[in-house]
Parts: structure tokens; C-alpha cells; sequence
């Protein structure tokens, strides 16, 4: 069963679940890199997600008090949807995006480095 086993499954001791053959680690993995040029792209589109965001953040303030979310008819029920919400549901495309140029978090970690006040070294504002 050894030589028509694949070894894909492994147990918590790296054996092999249908088998009980040891499963060797790889040792000879390149590290990935990511090189200068997919930093400063990522950073470029970092950017200019954070533009669009801001534009929807300002789009869904309340114009009669700044500090709370606009009122919206969602259901049938009047309800103030948090920024954090909306941005999540148009970040889809700029995270793909992302991850095609290289970056290798969450959509959640994008959105948060998004989101940060720390200018990034392609902002106008270093």
C-alpha cells in the first residue's frame, strides 16, 4: 500500500493518515520575496484605496451629526450601517488586486492597513 499511497493527509506527528508512512518536511523551499517594485505597488494602491474609502465614508455620514453614520432603509428598517460595514463590502476588488500584486494578508489586514493614519513612503505627506 506504501508505493500507491500519495502521503497527502498528514496526522498531528507528520504521518501519513492512511498509511502511517512519516512524512519528511520540505527543507528546500525558496523563502518568497517580494521585491521593491511590488512594495511601492502595493503602497500605490493602498493609497488610492484609502481615497475611495474616504469618499464613501463621507458619503455615509450623517450630515446633521458628523459623528454618527447616515440612516438607511435596509429591510424595511431605518438602520445606520458602521463605515467599517460599507468599506467591507467594496474592498473585494482592491484585495484582489492586492494579492495579485503580492501582498500576502487578510482581507481583514488589509482593510485595517487601509485604514491606518500612518502615511505610507509613497504618500505625499512623508
Amino acid at each position: 500500500m506504501d508505493a500507491e499511497c500519495p502521503h497527502l493527509i498528514p496526522d498531528e506527528n507528520w504521518n501519513c493518515e492512511d498509511c502511517g508512512t512519516p512524512i519528511p518536511m520540505p527543507t528546500d523551499l525558496p523563502e518568497p520575496k517580494l521585491d521593491g517594485k511590488k512594495l511601492v505597488a502595493i503602497c500605490r494602491l493602498m493609497d488610492a484605496t484609502r481615497v475611495e474609502f474616504d469618499k464613501v465614508i463621507k458619503a455615509n455620514t450623517d450630515p446633521k451629526d458628523p459623528s454618527k453614520p447616515r440612516l438607511r432603509m435596509v429591510g424595511g428598517q431605518m438602520m445606520r450601517l458602521p463605515h467599517k460595514m460599507v468599506i467591507n463590502g467594496i474592498s473585494g476588488t482592491s484585495f484582489v488586486h492586492a494579492k495579485q500584486i503580492g501582498f500576502r494578508g487578510s482581507k481583514e489586514r488589509w482593510i485595517e492597513m487601509v485604514m491606518e493614519d500612518i502615511p505610507t513612503f509613497t504618500s505625499a505627506t512623508l
